[in-house]
């Protein structure tokens, strides 16, 4: 009920933030470059005036947190062209590294259960845009699912996971969040298939998700900042074998076929389907690999028996996935529809125009 009337009205100017990022390069490239020039990121600036982006992120955490909670059509409208906003700036590559070198102190909401962790102050701008993202994959997991914005979601992790891969930028970030909310996402379709059948193209996020945690798999080494994080990462996988192994079943539940990959034209590139069952094939091997190491040691092992036999090999052998695979970037297309949202946000300028 508090939070019935957010956002303010003041939030249609993300209309025109939406609008420019779509149509106009030059506003891309101002964005970036009001990072470092004077009052940017790196340097407070004579009016001490933290950039746009700081409050565009933190904005986007309010409204990715109570979106569903909320559940007006207003609301959902706000959160939805929110996600969209960030899924244009993630698939601009120089933009997101970019977020990913520049630090600042943004505020995320933590009005919801479980709370992110505590971070430092001032950290990659990057980190709190992952933020947002782990605040929409974990509180808006309901009936009515947003399919269309976990989508966007999902684009974002894996653009954001491209890049940190092609520019080997190793990112300070709670990974471990970021895994479970995507594991929580797959459990959640798989097992109420019934429900999330009616709204259109859940077989497509759940493809797109499985896709993108395969190339999390593939870049982990290049991605995470320490030995413990590619650690946690593989334990997180392991612990969620149910989930991984019931996603086929899932997609048939959903009426996808699913053609094997022997079966395509060499040359041809693969359907989203082939991509989806070749992930869950290269997730699956390294959950078997792993699984198997420690069921060497014992069947009745503690979490930190399992994360040293984990570390172990890790350490001794790196991740074993799929060696001859070459990591691939998003192949969907944004989608640039904004219909809804222009009307909510029409109605809100002209309102704060009457009230001038």
């Amino acid at each position: 009920e508090l939070f019935k009337d957010q956002p303010i009205e003041a939030a249609a100017g993300l209309l025109p933030l939406y609008e420019l990022l779509q149509l106009n390069p030059v506003f891309t490239s101002v964005i970036v470059e009001s990072l470092t020039t004077e009052g940017g990121a790196s340097s407070s600036g004579p009016t001490n005036r933290p950039p746009m982006i700081f409050s565009f992120v933190s904005l986007a955490s309010y409204l990715f947190t109570h979106a569903s909670s909320v559940g007006t059509p207003r609301s959902l409208s706000y959160a939805n062209s929110t996600m969209r906003i960030i899924a244009l700036m993630t698939s601009d590559e120089p933009m997101t590294a970019k977020f990913a070198r520049e630090s600042g102190n943004i505020r995320i909401c933590r009005q919801r259960l479980p709370r992110l962790p505590e971070s430092p102050t001032s950290r990659p701008i990057l980190c709190s845009i992952l933020d947002c993202l782990v605040l929409w994959l974990r509180h808006n997991l309901h009936k009515k699912l947003e399919v269309s914005s976990y989508r966007s979601c999902i684009y974002s992790v894996h653009s954001i996971l491209w890049m940190l891969g092609r520019q080997r930028i190793r990112l300070e970030y709670h990974w471990e969040e970021l895994w479970k909310s995507i594991f929580l996402l797959l459990e959640f379709t798989s097992s109420r298939v019934d429900n999330v059948k009616v709204l259109g193209r859940v077989d497509e996020l759940i493809e797109e998700t499985l896709i993108a945690l395969e190339l999390a798999t593939l870049l982990a080494e290049r991605l995470v900042p320490t030995p413990e994080a590619l650690h946690q990462f593989v334990y997180e996988l392991v612990r969620s074998k149910d989930i991984v192994d019931r996603q086929l079943s899932t997609l048939t539940a959903l009426e996808v076929m699913i053609p094997s990959p022997s079966t395509q034209p060499r040359g041809v590139p693969l359907t989203i389907q082939a991509q989806a069952l070749r992930a869950i094939k290269t997730i699956q091997g390294i959950i078997t690999y792993y699984e198997g190491k420690i069921n060497e040691k014992g069947t009745e092992m503690e979490i930190g028996d399992v994360m040293n036999v984990i570390a172990t090999e890790v350490e001794r052998d790196g991740l074993q996935t799929a060696p001859d695979r070459e990591p691939e970037g998003p192949t969907r297309r944004l989608d640039s529809s904004s219909e809804g949202f222009v009307k909510w946000a029409c109605r809100d300028g002209l309102a704060l125009l009457s009230s001038a």
